[in-house]
């Protein structure tokens, strides 16, 4: 998965579990200074997190309360659930079951535009 990618899933897995912007923080989006949102995530090592620094698609400690959500959120096991499903039974890659959070996030975020 390429970086911008995952900067655009972490922004969809931090807005899906309720986070939110608190604030800016100077950056850079190549060699342009940028200001950058800071989301309201606390853990041990900090109290905010822009969203190339999130670590949803690299750890299990953030990505599992994530896809514990996804999976109790709804009672409609559609495809996107089973796949998800599938990516912690079968195939336990965290690559793979980010990537299925991510899928099952945008079918939940559209269900629910409905």
């Amino acid at each position: 998965m390429k970086s911008q990618e995952i900067i655009e899933g972490n922004k969809l897995v931090a807005e899906f579990m309720g986070h939110r912007v608190i604030g800016d923080v100077p950056g850079w989006d190549d060699e342009t200074p940028v200001m950058m949102p800071i989301y309201n995530i606390e853990t041990e090592h900090a109290t905010g997190y822009v969203l190339d620094g999130m670590k949803y698609a690299s750890s299990w400690d953030w990505l599992m309360p994530v896809v514990q959500k996804c999976l109790t959120i709804t009672d409609e096991y559609e495809r996107p659930f089973y796949d998800l499903q599938d990516a912690l039974i079968y195939d336990t890659r965290i690559s793979t079951v980010f990537d299925k959070t991510i899928e099952f996030i945008i079918w939940y975020n559209k269900r629910e535009e409905v």
